[in-house]
C-alpha cells in the first residue's frame, strides 16, 4: 500500500495497493509473532510469581500455552526474569529488616572483604547453647566466589542451629579472625563457649586458637579418616595395596582408640611395622595432636556426643538445594535467610508436637516412663542405653561415681546421668527417677520453651549451675570496618606461591606469542636457561601442574600466623567496591577441537572455532 498526502494537505490518499503476498499467509506462522505470543499482565504476574518458585520451565511452557492459548516459547519465559545485580547498600538494607539483623561489612582499601550477620534468632540460638560450636565454609553459592562461613550451635534435642554467617573475600586467619572478633564482641556468652570443631583448615584454627585461646579445638572425626585415607594413598608413602589396607586399619584403630592405653597398644602396634614413611609423616603430624581427633579422648570432654560437623555439613545440603549456584548478592542472602526460617520453623513445630503429643510406651509410673516424658526424645535415646546397661551391671569399679555425680566419660561428655550413677542409686535403695540429676537444658519444657517464648533472658537465668549474662543488643543495626593495609604480610603458603607465580607466567606466555619466531626462539633459550639456574639453585626435582593443584590432604603445612592485627578506619557503605570479584566466566569446554573419539578436529574456513560435531 502506498500513500501520499492530498494538494490541500489535509487528507492521505491512496496511490497504489497490491492485494497480493509476498510470503505464505498462515495461521501457524502468523501465531508464532512475538506480538501474539505476548501474554497479559496478569498471566505474566502468575508465570513470575511460579519462577520464584522454581518451578521446571517446560511445565510452566505447557501450562500457559494451555491456559492462555498462546504459542509461548521457552524464550518468552526466560524472558520474565529480571536478573539481579550485585547491589551492596540494597543487601545491606535488606538484611538490617530481618528480625533484629545486624551487619557488619568489612573493607580493605575500599574494596568489600567481608560481610558478618546475625539476626535474633540466632542469637538466642547460641544464647541458649553456647558450650559447643561448629564452625565450616561452603563454597560456590554466591556470584562473587565468597565463600560462606557458619556457626552452629546444637540444641538439646540433637539438631543444629545457626548462630552467625559471614562471607569472606579471602580466606586469610586475620579476616577469619576479624569475623570472629565481631561475633565474640555481639555475644557476650561466648565466654561460655568449650569446644569448638572445625575440618582441618589451617586458617580457622589459628584464628580460634587467637580469638579463643581457652578453648578445646577439635578436628571433625570424619575429615580426619578422610585426611588419612588420601594420605596414605599417595604414592611418596611407598605403601603396596596389602600395605595400604595394613595402615588404614591401625590408623582406624588409632583413631577409634577409647583410652591412653588402647592408643598407647595401637600406637606401639604402628611402630612395629616397616612404614618408615608413614610413621614419619604420623609421629610429625598427628602424634602430639592425638588429644584432638582420637575418639575416645574427644569423648572425655564436653561435646554434648558430637565428634563430627556432620551437622553443618547436612546444613550446607540443605543449602544448595534451596539457593541458586553464582547468584547475586542480595537473591543469595534471600534464599539462604528463606533457608534458614524453614529449618527454624521445621524445629518449633517438633518442638511443639513433642509437647503435646504423649506416648504410653512404657508401663506408668515406670522409670522409663518418667525420663521418656521429662527428657527431650534426642536425650532420652542416651539415657536409655546407660539405664539397660545399668541394670546389666554386676558391680561399679568407678571410684568417682556417686548417685550424683561420675567422673566416666559418658557424663563428662553429655552432662546427663550415666549407668554407674543409675547402679549407685539402685544399690542405696534410692529411686533412680529423680529431676536433679537431670541437666535443665535436656527438659522437655526448656526445650519447648526455647522456641517459643518471645524473650530467651528469663530461660538463661533458670540454667541451673551457669553464670548468666544478659543479653545485650546490638547498639547499631549496621557497622561498616574499614581494615587498612599491613606493611608486613604473612608468610605465603606453597598454594598461594604456586597461584602468584603462575600469573606472571601466564603474562609472559602472552608477550612471547606476538613475538617473532627470531625472538620468541631467543626468549624461550632464556628461560630455559633460567630455569636451569633455579633447579641447580634449589637442588629441586620439577613437579607438574597437577602436583600443585592437588588439594593438601594430610597437615604438610603448618598452620600460617595471624597477620599484624589491622588498624580500623572510617568509610561510608556506598565507598565500598565490589567491582572484579565477580566469578569469570569460562571459556571454552576442554575437548572443543576434538572429535567425540579424541582425534584433533579439522577447522574450516569461516568456522575454525566451531563447537559443533560434524557428522
Amino acid at each position: 500500500m502506498k500513500v501520499t498526502m492530498t494538494k490541500n494537505g489535509q487528507n492521505l490518499e491512496v496511490t497504489q495497493y497490491t492485494n497480493s503476498h509476498n510470503h505464505e499467509v498462515s495461521k501457524t506462522r502468523f501465531d508464532e509473532l512475538a506480538k501474539q505470543r505476548k501474554m497479559e499482565t496478569k498471566d505474566q504476574e502468575s508465570a513470575k510469581e511460579m519462577l520464584a518458585l522454581r518451578c521446571n520451565k517446560k511445565l510452566l511452557k505447557q501450562h500457559l500455552c494451555e491456559e492462555t492459548g498462546k504459542k509461548v516459547t521457552l524464550k518468552d519465559i526466560h524472558n520474565l526474569q529480571s536478573t539481579k545485580q550485585n547491589n551492596l547498600e540494597e543487601t545491606v538494607k535488606y538484611l538490617q529488616s530481618r528480625n533484629g539483623g545486624y551487619v557488619e561489612v568489612v573493607a580493605l582499601d575500599g574494596k568489600l572483604e567481608g560481610i558478618f550477620f546475625q539476626d535474633k534468632i540466632m542469637r538466642d540460638a547460641f544464647l541458649q547453647n553456647p558450650e559447643v560450636v561448629l564452625m565450616d565454609a561452603t563454597y560456590c553459592l554466591n556470584s562473587l566466589g565468597m565463600p560462606l562461613y557458619i556457626l552452629m550451635v546444637v540444641n538439646a534435642n540433637g539438631q543444629g542451629q545457626v548462630a552467625a554467617v559471614f562471607l569472606l573475600a579471602h580466606e586469610t586467619s586475620a579476616l577469619i579472625g576479624k569475623m570472629l572478633s565481631i561475633f565474640k564482641e555481639k555475644n557476650p556468652d561466648s565466654s561460655r563457649i568449650e569446644t569448638m570443631f572445625t575440618d582441618k583448615d589451617f586458617s580457622e584454627r589459628a584464628a580460634i586458637i587467637h580469638i579463643f585461646p581457652s578453648v578445646n579445638l577439635l578436628f571433625c572425626f570424619f575429615h580426619t579418616l578422610r585426611a588419612f585415607k588420601r594420605r596414605i594413598s599417595k604414592e611418596d608413602m611407598n605403601l603396596s595395596k596389602d600395605d595400604r589396607t595394613s595402615a588404614l586399619a591401625i590408623i582406624e584403630r588409632l583413631a577409634y582408640s577409647q583410652n591412653e592405653a588402647d592408643y598407647e597398644k595401637n600406637y606401639e602396634e604402628l611402630l612395629k611395622t616397616e612404614f618408615k614413611e608413614l610413621i614419619c609423616y604420623y609421629n610429625t603430624f598427628w602424634h602430639s595432636k592425638r588429644y584432638e581427633w582420637v575418639r575416645g579422648f574427644m569423648k572425655s570432654m564436653k561435646t554434648y556426643n558430637i565428634t563430627t560437623t556432620n551437622h553443618l555439613e547436612s546444613l550446607n545440603q540443605k543449602i544448595k538445594q534451596v539457593v541458586i549456584r553464582n547468584s547475586s548478592l542480595l537473591p543469595f542472602f534471600e534464599d539462604l535467610l528463606t533457608c534458614f526460617k524453614s529449618i527454624h520453623l521445621e524445629q518449633k513445630s517438633k518442638a511443639i508436637n513433642m509437647m503435646m503429643k504423649k506416648l504410653q510406651t512404657y508401663a506408668k509410673g515406670s522409670d522409663e516412663e518418667f525420663f521418656s516424658s521429662y527428657l527431650t526424645p534426642y536425650a532420652w535415646r542416651l539415657v536409655e542405653k546407660e539405664n539397660k546397661r545399668s541394670k546389666e551391671m554386676l558391680f561399679c569399679v568407678r571410684p568417682g561415681a556417686t548417685m550424683d555425680s561420675c567422673d566416666c566419660s559418658f557424663k563428662t561428655n553429655t552432662t546427663l546421668p550415666c549407668s554407674h550413677m543409675f547402679y549407685k542409686r539402685r544399690e542405696m535403695g534410692l529411686p533412680i527417677a529423680d529431676v536433679n540429676i537431670i541437666p535443665q537444658r535436656y527438659t522437655k519444657e526448656t526445650h519447648y520453651r526455647n522456641y517459643c517464648e518471645i524473650s530467651t533472658t528469663h530461660q538463661a537465668e533458670n540454667m541451673e549451675g551457669v553464670e548468666t549474662l544478659e543479653t545485650v543488643e546490638p547498639t547499631a543495626s549496621t557497622a561498616v570496618t574499614n581494615l587498612e593495609s599491613v606493611v608486613h604480610q604473612r608468610p605465603l603458603g606453597k598454594h598461594e606461591k604456586f597461584r602468584k607465580a603462575m600469573d606472571l607466567c601466564k603474562d609472559i606466555c602472552n608477550i612471547m606469542s606476538n613475538q617473532g619466531t627470531i625472538d620468541f626462539n631467543d626468549t624461550f633459550n632464556e628461560l630455559m636457561l633460567f630455569r636451569s639456574n633455579i633447579l641447580h639453585n634449589n637442588n629441586s626435582i620439577p613437579m607438574s601442574l597437577s602436583d600443585h593443584e592437588e588439594e593438601h590432604l594430610g597437615l604438610e603445612q603448618s598452620p600460617p600466623g595471624l597477620e599484624p592485627s589491622p588498624k580500623q578506619g572510617s568509610i561510608m557503605l556506598k565507598d565500598i567496591s565490589i567491582e572484579g570479584m565477580k566469578l569469570k566466566r569460562k571459556g571454552r569446554p576442554k575437548g572443543i577441537d576434538t572429535t567425540v573419539i579424541g582425534l584433533k578436529r579439522k577447522k574450516t574456513q569461516g568456522s575454525a572455532s566451531s563447537s559443533c560435531p560434524r557428522t
